[in-house]
C-alpha cells in the first residue's frame, strides 16, 4: 500500500454536493462501522431531516464573512472520503472532535492520521480553541491507534451517552492543546 503524505489529504467545508454521501453513511444498513460504535439507527435523524438541517447549516455559513462550519470534508487524492466534526463547541475555549471515514476501503490507510492533524489545525484557528478533546470508544481500535501514533496518551476514560446510541459507550479521553500542533504535524508527516 502506498504511503499517505500530508499533500494527499486536504480539508474543505461540507458542501451541498456532499450531502448524499454524508446521509448514506448514516443510513446505509451495510455500514457496519456504525453498529460497532453502538449507534441505534432508529434514533438517527431521518435522512430527509438530516439533509435539510445540513443544507440550512451550509446556507447559513455561506452568508458569513469567515467560515464557522463545524463539519469539514476529508478529501483524499481528490475524492471526498469522510468528515471531521465538532460537538460541545465553545469558541475561544474547547470542543470535542470526531472523525468518520465513509467507506471501508479508505480506513486503515493512514488518511485519518493526516486528516486528524489538519482538522485540529483548522479548528484551533477557526474557533480560537485552547483544547480539543477526543472521547474515543475503547472498542474503536483504529481511532485509538491513530492517537497512539500521534503520541497522544489517554488522560483517563469517559462515557459517551448520546441519544443516538443503543447504550452508553466507554471511551478513552485524549486532550490536544494548541501548543502540541507542531509536534503532531511532524508525526503525521513522518508516519503518514
Amino acid at each position: 500500500m502506498q504511503q499517505v503524505s500530508l499533500d494527499d489529504v486536504r480539508l474543505r467545508d461540507l458542501a451541498l454536493d456532499d450531502l448524499d454521501a454524508y446521509v448514506e453513511y448514516w443510513h446505509d444498513p451495510a455500514n457496519t462501522a456504525l453498529d460497532a460504535l453502538g449507534i441505534d439507527r432508529s434514533k438517527v435523524y431521518p435522512a430527509k431531516k438530516m439533509r435539510e438541517m445540513l443544507a440550512l447549516t451550509i446556507a447559513s455559513n455561506a452568508k458569513l464573512e469567515r467560515s464557522q462550519q463545524p463539519i469539514v470534508c476529508i478529501v483524499f487524492r481528490g475524492r471526498t472520503v469522510g468528515v471531521h466534526d465538532l460537538t460541545d463547541l465553545r469558541p475561544g475555549d474547547s470542543a470535542v472532535m470526531h472523525a468518520h471515514i465513509w467507506n471501508r476501503e479508505f480506513r486503515g490507510r493512514g488518511i485519518g492520521l493526516v486528516s486528524y492533524v489538519k482538522a485540529l489545525e483548522l479548528y484551533f484557528e477557526r474557533f480560537d480553541l485552547r483544547t480539543v478533546r477526543f472521547e474515543t470508544p475503547k472498542s474503536n481500535a483504529g481511532a485509538n491507534r491513530i492517537k497512539e501514533k500521534l503520541g497522544l496518551v489517554a488522560r483517563g476514560s469517559g462515557v459517551f451517552d448520546l441519544p443516538m446510541l443503543e447504550r452508553a459507550v466507554e471511551t478513552n479521553t485524549y486532550v490536544v492543546e494548541r501548543e502540541m500542533l507542531p509536534v503532531l504535524r511532524r508525526k503525521a508527516g513522518a508516519r503518514g
